[in-house]
C-alpha cells in the first residue's frame, strides 16, 4: 500500500518510528514523500499515486495494454485543463477537457494501483492523435489491435467515439483501420 509522509506518520506515529520501520523493512521509502508497505511497486503506480487526478494515456496506455513493445521515454498523463502544471521529468502532461477526462478511465492493480484509459479509450486516442504519432509506431499498434479485435467492446468504443469532437470522422477511421 502506498502512502505519503502524512499517511506514514498516521500509521507509525512519528518520524523516529518511520525511520525504525524503514530500518526493520516494515516500511519502504520509494522516493521523496512516497512510502510503501511492500518493497516492489511499479513506477506507473508511483506516478498515479503522486498525481491522483491524472490518467495514463497514449504511449503509456498502449504499452500498458501490450499493444506495443516500445517502452515510452516518459509517462503521458492526461489531466484536466485547469490542473496545475506537473514538474516531473518522468511525466509529459496532456491537458484534456474535463468532460472527456473520465471517459474510459479505469483502475488496475499492477504492483500498486494504476489509473489508465481502458483499451477502447486508448483506441479512440490512437485515432485522434494519428498524425502526431510516428507512422511505424501507429501501424504496429493497429496490427496488434487487429490481432486482438475479439477483445474490443465495439459498443463501448462507439459510445466513446460519439462523445469526441469529429465523431463521424473517428467512426469512419475506426471502421477502415481496425475492423
Amino acid at each position: 500500500m502506498l502512502m505519503d509522509y502524512a499517511g506514514a506518520i498516521e500509521a507509525h506515529g512519528n518520524d523516529y518510528a518511520i525511520k525504525k520501520a524503514i530500518a526493520e523493512k516494515r516500511l519502504y521509502r520509494l522516493e521523496e514523500g512516497v512510502y510503501s508497505t511492500t518493497p516492489i511497486v511499479s513506477e506507473e503506480a508511483i506516478i498515479c499515486f503522486k498525481y491522483p487526478r491524472g490518467v495514463l494515456a497514449l504511449s503509456s496506455a498502449f504499452f500498458f495494454h501490450n499493444l506495443t513493445d516500445v517502452t515510452p521515454d516518459y509517462y503521458e498523463l492526461a489531466t484536466s485543463r485547469d490542473a496545475p502544471k506537473i514538474h516531473d521529468p518522468r511525466v509529459r502532461q496532456i491537458f484534456s477537457s474535463p468532460e472527456l477526462l473520465d471517459v474510459g478511465k479505469t483502475n488496475y492493480q499492477k504492483n500498486g494501483a494504476v489509473t489508465v484509459y481502458d483499451l477502447e479509450r486508448s483506441i479512440v486516442d490512437l485515432l485522434r492523435y494519428k498524425t502526431k504519432l510516428p507512422y511505424d509506431y501507429y501501424k504496429e499498434i493497429i496490427k496488434n489491435l487487429r490481432l486482438r479485435v475479439g477483445e474490443i467492446d465495439i459498443r463501448k468504443l462507439q459510445n466513446y467515439i460519439s462523445k469526441m469532437p469529429k465523431a463521424d470522422h473517428l467512426m469512419k477511421m475506426m471502421m477502415e483501420e481496425i475492423l
